[in-house]
């Protein structure tokens, strides 16, 4: 693999104390460094192909810059921070690669993924504090015995540092979001104690978001279902925000559908897929499949065939819990019609960009509303 300085300066190299400080050992008189492994052994070469270290334990380096130093990466990604390279588990001559990197720089790596640059600031403000937050809040053991805490997509949230792809000026409007929320986390009240928020967001909810219960179990006083009316502006625009799919009602993939959900030896009845929803919501709660033969199936969360395994097998390729299916008699199929893409816990980030873009709202203004009840706080105990 090689790691290129942007800034133009050397490579120092050494290890990582257990407090996490850079150790130095030497330094290579090269921006452009080589790292290679046979399983037991890196070897290191300068720009010009020369071995200038090696060792078989693992590698940190450091870039020597005078500066804000950014490494790329393989030609590939841009990182700030140090870096440790580690034998890969399990896999002879492959490397782990760990970016050691501060909180903000992290998040300056998440939001331009996640959400877009284009975003009006007080979503990205708001994208910035859930993203801080997100990492923090997560259970950092279990990656321990690997030598990281999180994984670039660790809890469901992209980290790809300044893409090569981009120019420097395309962050300016996300780092601006970071720096402007520098140490602001959500956290709730329990016991008289403010904890960090289990933070979650998704892409688009359809119409409302959903009780973190009734999509994958667990209680959170934050993540409360409600209607959201601030996605309709933003219908037209977001990516799949409204996808249809039609099946022969006697078609292979719905007898499949049929027998997977436990109705197997006979074929859906063309009154035979009845969706029940959740009062408060409108999403769905559980779908209810009769045979011709008049036997039934119930399709939940607590079953072993769930509301996204309906969706799977009815063709969809993206989460929904807001969906709906009608019948046509003269065809003989059925249409099911799915309105957002996610799985509908926490924040919509389309609903975001549009509670800021058409309706003025603040990023307190955002967090509050998709997170109930919880509070700004200023750095963390």
């Amino acid at each position: 693999m090689t790691l290129r300085n942007t800034n133009g300066s050397a490579f120092e190299y050494g290890t990582f104390a257990s407090d996490r400080r850079f150790v130095k050992a030497g330094e290579i008189a090269s921006a452009t460094v080589t790292v290679t492994s046979n399983g037991s052994t890196f070897t290191v070469k300068n720009a010009a192909g020369t071995t200038v270290y090696t060792t078989t334990g693992n590698l940190a380096l450091h870039p020597a810059a005078t500066g804000k130093a950014v490494t790329q990466v393989n030609g590939n990604y841009r990182y700030y921070g140090d870096f440790e390279l580690r034998q890969a588990y399990n896999a002879a001559g492959y490397i782990s690669v760990i970016n050691y990197v501060n909180i903000e720089d992290y998040v300056k790596g998440v939001v331009p993924y996640e959400f877009s640059n284009g975003w009006p600031l007080e979503t990205l403000k708001a994208a910035a504090i859930a993203a801080r937050t997100l990492v923090m809040a997560a259970d950092w053991s279990t990656y321990a015995a690997y030598g990281f805490d999180i994984m670039t997509n660790s809890s469901a949230q992209v980290y790809r540092g300044r893409a090569i792809t981009y120019a420097e000026s395309y962050f300016s409007q996300t780092d601006a979001a970071v720096e402007a929320t520098e140490n602001v986390y959500l956290t709730y009240s329990s016991g008289g104690t403010n904890r960090l928020c289990q933070i979650f967001y998704f892409s688009s909810d359809g119409g409302a978001t959903e009780d973190a219960a009734h999509i994958w179990g667990g209680s959170y006083s934050y993540l409360i279902g409600k209607r959201d009316p601030y996605e309709e502006p933003i219908a037209s625009v977001a990516g799949n925000y409204t996808y249809s799919i039609t099946q022969p009602r006697t078609g292979s993939t719905l007898t499949q559908l049929a027998s997977s959900a436990g109705l197997s030896g006979t074929k859906i009845a063309p009154d035979g897929i009845r969706i029940e929803t959740y009062p408060a919501t409108g999403n769905v709660k559980s779908i209810t499949l009769t045979g011709t033969n008049g036997r039934t199936a119930v399709i939940s969360q607590s079953t072993g065939f769930t509301r996204w395994n309906f969706l799977s097998a009815f063709g969809f390729t993206a989460y929904s819990y807001n969906f709906s299916v009608t019948y046509n008699a003269a065809a003989d199929t059925f249409t099911c019609t799915r309105l957002g893409w996610g799985h509908n816990v926490g924040l919509s980030q389309w609903g975001a960009y549009a509670m800021a873009r058409y309706y003025g709202k603040s990023y307190q203004d955002i967090l509050g509303f998709y997170y109930d009840g919880t509070h700004l706080q200023y750095g963390v105990s």
